[in-house]
């Protein structure tokens, strides 16, 4: 880290954009054990004693952990993300979930989903058989490549490498039943998918792409629509699916009403004289980026971006 010109090192908790969430993981069996052990190793390893988990959650059971570690910590760039979680909600109430949906929306919706079966029945399929997942990955690069993504390089068919690693994320999770594809069909013709890896009960929406040739229709948004639908319906038996969504992405905060509070953890691992120091230059460099988007985009930046701002050179 540096900031102000004041070089202070630290240890940086790896993620990437297809890890949107910096939790570490854990034992299960010993987790307040396990905790305990990563905050003591950088001491013992003679490395700097401070730690900085970017997208990491602000509240559960992890900051519990850390509170009964007593490190001292500080949250950075705070936002909350779209989550459908229905462990508070009792089966016999989960009929009304989607009631919160106005008027509006709802004849929204129907226009739209009459509007792209115009040409055909649309089918809504949830994949898990790897030889299935395989064929579904193949149109959802097609899919990004027809799209924005393609127009502006970014497509996964565009990515070789980074294509080759999803092919292989997907069939080793695909092997153990720890994957899903999530997409509209019309035909042999994706409309909308959605790559969503699953740990236990909840999921985790990696990535998503639509069809952009009749946006009138808004496949992607009905297809998060059937999603959430099939959930509530338990025709899926998960409890939870994070949108893993970016600040002010409106998608999955649509129709899921429960939030997961996010934020850029700095964290004392070990007895650290100089935490205060890390504490407040982190500060000051969040204000400056801050200032910076702010300036660039005409308006205030209240949120976080996807990951720690970089260090000025």
């Amino acid at each position: 880290m540096a900031a102000l010109g004041v070089p202070l090192p630290l240890l940086l908790g790896w993620t990437h954009g297809y890890c949107p969430f910096g939790a570490p993981l854990l034992d299960g069996t010993d987790p307040v054990g396990a905790l305990a052990a990563l905050l003591a190793a950088p001491r013992a390893l003679g490395l700097p004693p401070r730690l900085y988990w970017p997208n990491a959650p602000a509240d559960g059971p992890l900051m519990d952990l850390l509170a009964a570690c007593t490190p001292r910590r500080a949250a950075y760039w705070p936002h909350t993300r779209g989550l459908l979680d229905l462990t508070a909600h009792a089966p016999e109430a989960r009929n009304a979930y989607l009631d919160h949906l106005s008027g509006p929306r709802r004849r929204k919706l129907r226009r739209a989903r009459a509007l792209l079966e115009a040409d055909g029945p649309v089918l809504f399929e949830i994949l898990e058989a790897p030889a299935d997942l395989e064929a579904a990955l193949d149109s959802y690069v097609g899919l990004e490549a027809a799209g924005w993504k393609g127009r502006a390089g970014t497509g996964l068919g565009q990515r070789p490498e980074e294509a080759a690693f999803l092919r292989a994320a997907l069939a080793d999770l695909g092997a153990v039943g720890a994957v899903r594809v999530v997409r509209l069909r019309r035909g042999e013709r994706t409309l909308a998918a959605a790559i969503v890896p699953v740990t236990g009960a909840e999921a985790w929406v990696l990535k998503i792409a639509h069809d952009e040739a009749q946006p009138e229709a808004a496949p992607g948004v009905q297809l998060v629509h059937r999603l959430t639908e099939a959930v509530l319906s338990g025709a899926w038996g998960i409890d939870r699916i994070d949108s893993c969504a970016p600040p002010d992405f409106a998608l999955g905060s649509t129709f899921w009403t429960e939030r997961r509070p996010i934020a850029h953890l700095l964290i004392e691992a070990g007895r650290d004289p100089l935490f205060p120091v890390a504490r407040r230059l982190e500060r000051a460099r969040e204000s400056v980026a801050r200032a910076r988007l702010t300036s660039r985009t005409g308006r205030s930046a209240p949120a976080a971006p996807a990951s720690p701002p970089r260090p000025a050179p």
